[in-house]
């Protein structure tokens, strides 16, 4: 399995099983909408270069700013 996990790349795997629940058949994922995690990780990455941006011309350290979502753990 490690050979398996660690010599193939995305394009070779079709069919991915996890805890016996098929996530990913004929190279698709069935169970995840993919156009809306894209369209949410655009959002966040375009909110980390805003507060980039804005904490970089204010002086203050980036890694003392943490977003909201990673607070209500």
């Amino acid at each position: 399995m490690r050979f398996l996990a660690t010599n193939t790349n995305h394009v070779e795997v079709s069919d991915s099983m996890i805890a016996g629940n098929l996530i990913r058949r004929d190279g698709q994922f069935g169970t995840i909408d993919e156009e809306a995690i894209i369209a949410r990780v655009s959002e966040r990455v375009t909110q980390f270069g805003d507060r980039f941006e804005e904490t970089r011309v204010s002086g203050k350290l980036h890694v003392n700013v943490v977003h909201e979502c990673f607070t209500k753990i």
